[in-house]
């Protein structure tokens, strides 16, 4: 289930410097080389900076489960303290030869940076940690997602040469993330709404009614096909699927 809630003023913003198209990246399994010297130095990058973060998403699956990166994956994926990512910071990667070609902000709060060099997209996704969770957002439309889970710490990994941080018990992190079956490789996965952290959308209604469709969509969790059914029908049994809507002044 996720909440819904009502905001109509959420204001979200996605600023491109240049388009991903127009950079013309590779997934990193086509390079796996050049991905393998981004990926180290992005990492040392962040600890050179004392900065907590994590390998995640397709990243960390491919790491963990194949051994190297999976197909289909367009970028490298980091989760990094919000607290960490500064100016200074990113002028590190500049000098390191990254292209910062994207920000990501949801009512005032940076909450991802996209990183370009040698044909390959880095995504810094900012997170917040605090009281054993990781919390974290995504720009839906002109709405956003929250995701939060258990998070235990980093640990070190050794991946192909590279040094990498991991969350600790990295299995069942990925388990709180893919679901129970996240060893099996899936062409269905919908980077929104497959997420199983995810725990809340705000927004106007138009948003929040496309996510409850789209939520339903990506869990699939219809028990007949809608595919033939009036459009109310689907938008009903959408709604069924997130815990109840409310505005955010609501007890």
């Amino acid at each position: 289930m996720i909440e819904l809630v009502y905001k109509p003023r959420a204001r979200s913003l996605r600023h491109y410097v240049v388009s991903e198209e127009s950079l013309g990246a590779l997934d990193p399994a086509q390079i796996p080389e050049t991905a393998l010297n981004v990926l180290a130095d992005v990492a040392e990058i962040l600890n050179d900076f004392k900065v907590l973060h994590y390998v995640c998403d397709g990243t960390l699956l491919g790491i963990v489960r194949d051994d190297g990166f999976i197909p289909g994956d367009g970028d490298i994926d980091f989760r990094v303290d919000r607290s960490a990512l500064t100016n200074e910071l990113i002028d590190a990667f500049k000098a390191e030869g990254f292209f910062a070609y994207k920000q990501s902000v949801i009512e005032g709060r940076l909450t991802n940076v996209g990183l370009f060099r040698d044909g390959l997209l880095v995504d810094l996704y900012v997170a917040v940690f605090a009281n054993h969770s990781v919390m974290f957002e995504l720009i839906f439309r002109k709405n956003h997602l929250s995701y939060q889970q258990a998070f235990d710490g980093v640990e070190p990994m050794q991946f192909h040469g590279v040094d990498v941080n991991v969350p600790r018990h990295a299995s069942e992190h990925l388990r709180a993330c893919f679901g129970p079956d996240w060893q099996q490789p899936t062409k269905t996965w919908d980077s929104f709404f497959s997420h199983k952290a995810l725990c809340r959308c705000t927004g106007g209604a138009k948003g929040l009614l496309a996510a409850g469709m789209r939520f339903q969509t990506a869990r699939r969790l219809r028990v007949r096909d809608v595919s033939s059914r009036r459009s109310w029908h689907r938008v009903r049994d959408a709604l069924r699927l997130v815990s109840w809507v409310r505005r955010p002044d609501r007890t």
